[in-house]
Parts: structure tokens; sequence; C-alpha cells
């Protein structure tokens, strides 16, 4: 069947190689049958090839290499620039984060516009020993036609050319901070997120029960999503993968929702013309029917406190949602501020990363390693390894491992930290020492110059760095050292580190692929230069607590520096919160720790966190912003956060000690006692400790306030925990609120009335 002569014109009217011809190429090689890998090379080093394609050739079981020169008009006999991209396709290259020598084995010539009888026979003349073919405009249509037809629903030229732009930023921004190699192709997992329940009895889990769902599935039907998750969880990822979902042809004529994606940076640096912004994209997709969806990606990712950033994300959603044609998402790292979670509700619909199933993780790890030597023992230590079963199930640390396999290295990491440590190793040059090929006197220097770039970044705020002024502190550096090394060959070594580096030669930046790989080496640089040691210096703070996370697990044994932190007098009561949960993450972190350090630190942690639940509840802290949350739903916020952080085998012990010593000392008062045996016995619970709250509900039943006692029934029941003496509670407390109005009154009003004006209300009561 012949072409349409409209699909031939269309595809000619893609007169910008790189802003409409390139992405378009781009979906296509993806859908040729064979292609299990595309490279976009264009820029200052493509040395010819606008693209390298990876074919497997079925016949001989082995990888070809194609080289793609790209050209948005008319090749004719003249056309000498083809001539020199031609050759310098002959010149060997690497690939792979310059692990892998390749030769390019074929050359396609493409063209969106027409290629003379005479340019061809020229260039077959000029190139005898070269394998070239020649696809121009009606070739390239018609492998459209049949293996991309999708692309002819794109609508208008206004429309195709804005999504072409948008694509052409998010596959540039994919790249930039893909961690995944080469030769895996695109491997993908499905990440899924859930809603944070708004409900206080149901906030006392630490996952909803609800089922998971897609960002792309809540966006369709919701305006304003605000989405948290912990380091590594793939939050960047989600908004990138629903942005060029929502550009495909299958969606964007049939949903309608025109994406446009911003990191919370950029949206801060431009707060006043956002709206100006919005509009001008309107305008470029010239449709009214299309909605568009802003999509603000690390909210986390300045030094701002939480207070800023938080009411700077409401103060966007109240005012782009007056405009009914608008969506707004913005993620972040999770903010732990009990008191944000009743601001954000009343702006935002809030849910969470799902971590990774157990089985997903371990299925991703093999997608990555396919192909991959991994000895059998490995694959025995990985399934028995404690690492797999505390690691974050986060798409970040199943790459990262899966590396780690694929390099055959002896031992599996214990902690996060120590992943960290092997990976950052081997990537900047010491999997090449060990095959032999590399320098340790190199590596040592790039590691160290890596920790200083990364210092230099975070003490200054920076995401990305400009190339002269990462080869000045290069510079300075050296000049400080005789170490009788080249700047200039070890900026370039630097760079070919691509695993962690991600160097945009067109706009002369450098940026880290991840911030956690900025604040590892920042702890890094810290270690060297500070020793076990190093100042305390706002250990809590949202924009550095990962920082001190980091240098606690390269510490790993710190009973000093645990002490200090738990002994840390927090300026206010929201900071006394952040510590009772951040302290676990921390002592995990430095795991080689005597346990009785731990023990206290523990003890101290969760009595802590008694004592701000009952001076909130007591009136004494009125005036803190954590007041002006209902009694009931602080009581599940804190419960929750703490099953977080403390929900792991490696605590059961401190718990149980913790709990007894609550038991045996008389210096904390009798309602503080209990609501810390309260938080301990919640993870314990969490835990599967078959005591768990039977003290409480067996011995002290009568003494406990109501909202200890509603809470106990919703923490067991949301950790799918019961025993006999809770099975004898239950039954007795449903009997008591059933046949107690004046009861059931109360408890509505401890969920939903803040506890501010709940004592407000009992001082005027009294006076009265």
């Amino acid at each position: 069947m012949e072409l349409q002569s409209w699909k031939i014109e269309r595809i000619r009217s893609l007169t910008n190689e790189v802003k409409q011809l390139h992405p378009t190429l781009n979906e296509l090689f993806l859908k040729l049958p064979g292609i299990k890998t595309v490279h976009n090379t264009h820029g200052s080093s493509e040395m010819g090839a606008d693209f390298i394609l990876i074919r497997d050739d079925p016949a001989l079981l082995q990888e070809r290499h194609i080289g793609v020169i790209v050209k948005a008009d008319d090749i004719k006999q003249d056309h000498t620039d083809l001539k020199r991209q031609i050759d310098e396709c002959g010149v060997e290259r690497m690939i792979e984060g310059g692990k892998k020598s390749i030769f390019i084995n074929e050359i396609w010539i493409i063209t969106s516009q027409k290629i003379t009888k005479n340019a061809q026979e020229k260039l077959h003349k000029d190139h005898k020993s070269s394998n070239v073919s020649f696809i121009d405009g009606e070739n390239l249509a018609n492998l459209i036609e049949r293996f991309y037809p999708e692309y002819w629903d794109f609508q208008t030229a206004k429309l195709s050319s804005y999504i072409t732009t948008q694509q052409n930023r998010l596959t540039a921004l994919g790249q930039n901070y893909s961690l995944l190699p080469s030769s895996v192709g695109n491997v993908r997992v499905e990440q899924q997120i859930y809603s944070v329940p708004k409900e206080t009895k149901t906030s006392f889990r630490i996952r909803t029960s609800e089922k998971t769902t897609s960002l792309q599935t809540e966006i369709k039907k919701r305006r304003a999503i605000f989405i948290q998750g912990g380091m590594g969880i793939g939050k960047s990822e989600l908004l990138r993968s629903t942005a060029l979902s929502l550009l495909s042809p299958e969606h964007v004529s049939s949903l309608k929702i025109a994406p446009l994606f911003m990191t919370y940076r950029e949206a801060k640096e431009k707060r006043n013309s956002i709206t100006d912004i919005i509009s001008q994209a309107k305008s470029a997709i010239g449709d009214d029917s299309y909605s568009i969806a802003l999509l603000i990606d690390g909210m986390d990712e300045v030094p701002d406190t939480n207070d800023e950033k938080v009411a700077f994300a409401c103060e966007m959603s109240n005012s782009l949602l007056s405009d009914d044609k608008i969506k707004l998402v913005i993620t972040s790292r999770n903010i732990d501020e009990v008191v944000h979670h009743d601001r954000l509700t009343k702006s935002f619909d809030v849910f969470a990363m799902a971590p990774l199933a157990f089985g997903s993780l371990v299925t991703f790890i093999r997608q990555i390693c396919v192909g991959m030597d991994i000895t059998d023992r490995l694959r025995e230590d990985l399934h028995k390894s404690p690492l797999l079963k505390a690691l974050p199930r986060t798409p970040l640390s199943a790459i990262l491992l899966a590396k780690l396999l694929s390099e055959k290295i002896k031992d599996l990491p214990s902690t996060l930290p120590e992943l960290y440590s092997k990976y950052t190793e081997l990537v900047l040059g010491r999997w090449d020492i060990n095959k032999g090929n590399g320098s340790e006197k190199e590596y040592e220097t790039i590691y160290r110059l890596t920790a200083n770039l990364a210092t230099y970044m975070l003490d200054n705020d920076l995401d990305k760095i400009a190339t002269a002024e990462v080869k000045r502190l290069f510079d300075d550096y050296l000049s400080q050292r005789n170490t009788g090394q080249n700047s200039n060959q070890l900026f370039d070594s630097f760079v070919n580190r691509r695993e962690i580096i991600a160097h945009d030669r067109d706009n002369m930046t450098v940026q880290f692929r991840h911030r956690t790989f900025m604040e590892f080496f920042y702890s890094q640089n810290r270690f060297w230069l500070k020793g076990r040691d190093a100042p305390i210096e706002s250990p809590f703070d949202p924009y550095w607590k990962a920082v001190e996370y980091f240098y606690l697990g390269l510490v790993k044994d710190a009973p000093e520096r645990i002490k200090q932190l738990a002994a840390t007098v927090p300026s206010d009561d929201v900071e006394i919160f952040i510590k009772t949960i951040e302290m676990g993450p921390f002592m995990l972190a430095a795991y080689q720790t005597p346990y009785a350090s731990i023990e206290d630190a523990l003890y101290l942690a969760f009595l802590e966190a008694g004592e701000l639940y009952c001076k909130t509840v007591r009136g004494e802290n009125n005036e803190s912003p954590i007041a002006n949350l209902p009694e009931l739903q602080l009581l599940a916020l804190m419960t929750q956060s703490l099953k977080n952080s403390y929900a792991y085998e490696f605590f059961q012990k401190a718990l149980a000690t913790a709990k007894l010593k609550l038991s045996l000392e008389s210096s904390p008062d009798k309602e503080t006692s209990f609501v810390a045996e309260f938080f301990i016995d919640s993870v314990l619970a969490q835990l599967g400790d078959k005591n768990a709250f039977v003290r409480l509900v067996d011995n002290h039943q009568s003494e406990l306030n109501w909202a200890i006692r509603i809470g106990i029934t919703c923490s067991a029941h949301d950790s799918d925990f019961t025993n006999d003496s809770l099975r004898r509670y239950d039954k007795k407390l449903r009997r008591s609120v059933s046949t107690n109005l004046a009861l059931r009154q109360f408890i509505e009003d401890i969920e939903g009335t803040p506890i501010k004006d709940r004592n407000e209300k009992a001082k005027i009561g009294v006076s009265a």
C-alpha cells in the first residue's frame, strides 16, 4: 500500500535537526527490531555520528555498532561536511562510561529531505571500505509507518513542536542522571505511589493498606499532588517517565495533559514569572483543550527551611489552581515535621513513594545483571545478606548493588553507606586497578578531587558547576601538592567517570548524577579532614542530615558521637521530633558502635518523644506549631514516624531493654513513661514481638489516657499484630465506646479538634 503523501510531507517539515528530527529518530530507533541500546552522541564529542546504535547479530551472536549521521536538509553531491563525518566514523571510540572501546561496523545516513542519486554514488565511491546505507525522507516515513505508526497521531505542528521540545529536555536530563549501564538496555521498574491518609485512625501505619497506584493515573483526576520519598527512591525518574508517557502518541491526544518540567530551584528563582511561563506553554501548544501539568522536582535540594519550602509550595498550589486547566505535582524527600502534614493536606493530595517489593528488588537486580558473570557464591550471599533486608528498597540501591555484583567484589557491603563506599571506589578507578589497567596514584587523586568538588558545591548550594570552575579547583589542589600530575589529564579522566559525573559539553557544566553522591563525598572529605571527631554541625537539618548519616557510616564505630548526638539540645519542639526519628538511621549507619551506646541513645530518643507528646497535650507547648494538630493525629504521626525509623531487627534488643528500663526507673513521670512505652511497643509490634503492649494493657490499662488506649488498638491493627492480651483488650474497648455517648464525643474531639483549641477551651471553662 502506497504511503499517504501528507505523511511524507510531515517528515519533510522536520527542518530542525536537533530539536525536531533527533527526538523523532530516538523514538523510532527504540522500536526497530534488534536495536537494544540507543546512544545520542550529538555534540562537540560526537566524532561523526549523531547516534550510536547497538544491535544484536543473531547469526554471529555478536554486537554490531551502527553510526547514524543525521541531516535535516537535502544531501547533494557537494556535501563536504558529510564526507568528514563518514571519515570520523572510522575512529575508535569509548562507550559505557569510558569502559568499552568500539569501532563502528555500519553507517546510516538519514535525512528528512532528499538524497540525490549522484550524492549516493559519489559517497559510495569515496568510502568503498565503509558499509553505508541511505535513508531519505520518504524512506524514513515508511520506517515510521511500519515500526512507529502512532507518530502520525500528533495533531498539530505547534503541539508536535512542544512535544519535541519537552521530550528533548527530558531525554537530556535522563541521560545526565541515569545510572544504568548502557549495556543492559532500557531496563525499567514501574514506580508506584500510595495515598497518605488524612483520616487520623489510619495514620498509625507505616504504609497504607490501600492499593498502590501510578502518578499517571492520579494526575488524570487530581489537581495538586505532593509526593514524598526517601533518598534514591526514584522521585526524579518518576516525574520524567510520567512526563514522557504523557507526551507519547498513545496518551497525548486522549488525556490532553501537557507536562511542563522544572526543578524546585528553577521554580523558586522564577517564582514571579511562573504564571507567564505557563501562559507561554499554552501558547506554544495552541490548543485550549489541553491542561498544563507543572511538574516540580527536588524541593529538598535547596537549603531553605521546611517552613519556607512548604509555604512556597502551598502558595503555588493556591495561586495556580484558580485556573482549572493547570495541574501541579511537587516531589521532595520526606518532610519529617508532623506540623507540615496538616498544611500540605489543605493544599495538596499527599502521596508517598512505595518502596519496591522484595521480589521486585531482586528481579530488578537480576535484570540489570543479565549477561554479567556473577558467581554462584555471590548469588547465595545476596539472598542471605543482612544488607538485602536492611537496604532501602529503592531503584538506586538496586542499581548500585547490581553494579558491584558485576565487578565480582569479594564481599557484599553491610549497610547503605558501605554500599556507596564500595561503589564509588570502583567507578572512580578501583576496578581498573584490579584489572591491571589503572594507576593507584590517579585513582587516589581523582577520589580526593571529587570529594573536594562535592564539598565546594554543597557548601555553595550548587546543583551544577561550570567546567572552568572545576578546572580551577583541580589546578588549586595540584598547585599545593607535588604529585607530578597533569591537571588537564586528570580532568579528562574525571569527566569520563560517567557512573557518578555528568559532563554537559555543550553547556560546559559538570554535575553529580545523584544528589546522594555529592552528600557521600562531602562526608568522605569531612572524614579525611577531621577524622572520627568532626564537629557536629546541624545534624538534624533537612539539608545536612544525609551528610551526618554518611559520615557515621564511614566512622562505623562511633560511641562518643552517638552519645553527643543523643545529648544534643534541639532549638524547638519540631527539631526535638526530627531528632527522635533521625537517631534511628544514624545508629544503623554506625552499626559497629558498642551496643550499650545504641541502647542508651535509643532509650533517650523514645523518652524525648514521650515528653514532647505529653507536654504538647498538657498545653505546655501551646505556641508550638505541633499544637495545631489534634491529639490523636499527633500521636498517629509520631507513631508512624518512629516505626519507620526503628522497625529493624538491629534495634529489637535495644527496644526491649528500653522498655524494661522504663518499668524500673522512677525519673520520668508515669504519663511520659506510658507514652514512651506505647511508642516502643508500636515498633515491637511491627517487628512481631509477641509481648508488645502486654504490660500496658494487662497492668496499666486504667491509668492510660484515651488517646493511648485508642492508639494501642490502631497501631497493633495497622501492623497486623495481635496477642491474647490485645484480643481481650479490644473487646473491652469496643464495648466501652459503643455504650458511652460522652466517650464517643470525646474521641471525636481528640481526633478532630487541634490541641491548642482544646486547651484554650479548657482554660475558659476553668475561669468561668
